[in-house]
């Protein structure tokens, strides 16, 4: 077997092409993407200390999937118990009769929050208004889940939210007056409004996750190349 230095940087780019990938995906993305068992719309029926109990009403299920090679299975559970709901900022005053629209993994009997959590004025999905951390958040959101999951991409400039679907560009939310803090991505929106230790925690587990990854490819060529210089 013959390796060259120029397979060696080959394969540690893909390597590292590999992790941005991964790391390129913020929570919104995930949440319009499908990255979790279950997006349910409901309503807080109970309310027990950690564990908050939601009666699903509908389900929205994205056009797209955030990993197309191994897709997750949506589940439609008739009633969630979840927990550390009550943790997210936007949400911890939440009361039984309260509408909501939550982002799920199904953790042995029991939900924990996947990739966010927003109160909704209604439960009509096509009709409803999110309301995330910020107006231009909020307007992208709703016209996901108003679409029933067909709309999923989306450009934020400038106090502008522009919905790219289908080829066509189609401005959904513009800011009057724009300013600095306008003019951010998704991601930067979610770090300045948004502090939640579930998230974070994903966030370096993702780290983890493909920085051993990258470590181990590295040490495979270097055995590899030790090897041929035998």
């Amino acid at each position: 077997m013959n390796i060259t230095y120029k397979s060696i940087i080959t394969l540690i780019t893909v390597s590292f092409l590999f992790g941005m990938v991964a790391f390129g995906a913020d929570n919104e993305y995930r949440f319009t993407h499908n990255d979790h068992d279950t997006l349910i719309i409901g309503e807080i029926t109970e309310i027990d200390g950690k564990i908050v109990v939601i009666r699903a009403s509908d389900y929205i299920v994205s056009s797209k999937d955030l990993n197309v090679s191994a897709k997750k299975k949506q589940l439609r559970p008739e009633t969630v118990k979840v927990e550390g709901l009550l943790e997210y900022a936007n949400i911890k005053n939440a009361e039984t009769g309260d509408y909501v629209i939550v982002s799920l993994n199904k953790s042995g009997n029991k939900y924990v929050v996947a990739n966010g959590a927003f109160p909704v004025d209604s439960l009509d999905y096509k009709t409803l208004k999110v309301t995330a951390y910020s107006e231009a958040t909020s307007a992208m959101l709703s016209d996901f889940v108003n679409s029933g999951g067909a709309y999923t991409e989306f450009a934020f400039s400038s106090g502008t939210v522009t919905r790219q679907y289908d080829g066509v560009d189609t401005v959904i939310y513009q800011n009057e007056q724009p300013s600095e803090k306008t003019n951010t991505s998704i991601t930067d929106q979610v770090q300045q409004t948004e502090s939640n230790n579930t998230k974070d925690s994903q966030g370096y587990q993702y780290y983890i996750i493909y920085g051993a990854g990258g470590v181990l490819v590295l040490l495979a060529i270097v055995s590899i190349v030790r090897k041929n210089k035998r």
